[in-house]
């Protein structure tokens, strides 16, 4: 897994833990002029891994990383602004805070048309990507500004992503295949080269924290579907992940509406462990027809 801060990787927390009233959680029509949607408000990510134990001299695990996500809605329900602060060094520590501001605009198809980010204490300029779609409104390359990097993309008849090409500024290019099951999720991520190093992936059948969102961040923090963040590719929560490195196993923790209010991941091998602890809180906001 790789902490993917800086190319819009975002976590995910869930509501519902307190129990909202029960109009608030059917995600139904509440009339026939608005409809009411469950989605997320916050998210807390936390990173724990048994090589900063052992710097610390303690058998527990250390937390080295921990990262709060707040999401912003517009009037049709898409997020329009989140929020990240990010604290990513041991010890934790105001020197090791980032606080970040992301800005979606969307064209008149509701698809991303641009993701603007701000690290708010510097007031310098992460990340300012344009989303570019043919005539059939397919997505066909972003570009992304300020690291000058170029994705092209290939989608499949279903507007799946099948290929992807990152070319930086240095014309270094990076090549990755993804195939899918039944249901759109991605179970297999090869990185085209000579290696053929391959990611796999099982889920379940629940719904994902992002079930009503316009972006989707289930991929966000694996190293070749973490370019897919912002493009909503993901219909149930990962079980497993596998790379060369070994497995990462997920459990997922739901509420009465089917929904993860907490998620855990764990990776071990001979001589490291390593976990992962998501926890969600949702909101219902309510959206014109």
């Amino acid at each position: 897994m790789k902490k993917i801060l800086k190319t819009v990787g975002i976590s995910f927390i869930a509501c519902l833990t307190v129990g909202c009233s029960s109009d608030d959680n059917k995600g139904g029509k509440s009339n026939e002029e608005e409809t009411t949607l469950i989605v997320l408000d916050r998210m807390e990510e936390l990173q724990y891994d048994s090589e900063y134990s052992e710097e610390q001299e303690s058998d527990e695990l250390a937390l080295f990383s921990k990262t709060t996500y707040v999401f912003h809605y517009d009037e049709k329900g898409r997020v329009a602004i989140f929020d990240v602060d990010d604290l990513d060094e041991i010890p934790l520590s105001e020197e090791s805070r980032s606080l970040t501001k992301s800005t979606l605009t969307y064209n008149d198809a509701n698809q991303i048309k641009s993701i603007h980010t701000i690290e708010m204490i510097s007031g310098e300029n992460w990340i300012d990507e344009q989303f570019e779609y043919n005539a059939q409104g397919v997505l066909v390359k972003s570009v992304e500004r300020v690291d000058n990097e170029t994705k092209h993309y290939q989608l499949n008849e279903k507007k799946q992503v099948v290929s992807l090409k990152v070319v930086t500024d240095h014309n270094y290019e990076e090549h990755y295949a993804y195939e899918y099951d039944e249901r759109g999720n991605i179970i297999r991520a090869t990185e085209i080269d000579n290696s053929k190093r391959v990611h796999d992936f099982t889920y379940d059948t629940n719904k994902t924290p992002y079930e009503n969102m316009s972006i989707n961040f289930t991929h966000s923090n694996f190293d070749y579907t973490h370019y897919l963040t912002s493009l909503n590719v993901g219909k149930n929560n990962i079980l497993s992940y596998k790379d060369r490195y070994g497995e990462w196993v997920m459990k997922h923790e739901l509420n009465a509406e089917g929904y993860p209010i907490e998620s855990t991941g764990s990776f071990n091998s001979d001589n490291r462990t390593k976990r992962l602890v998501y926890k969600y809180t949702y909101k219902s906001i309510k959206i014109k027809k």
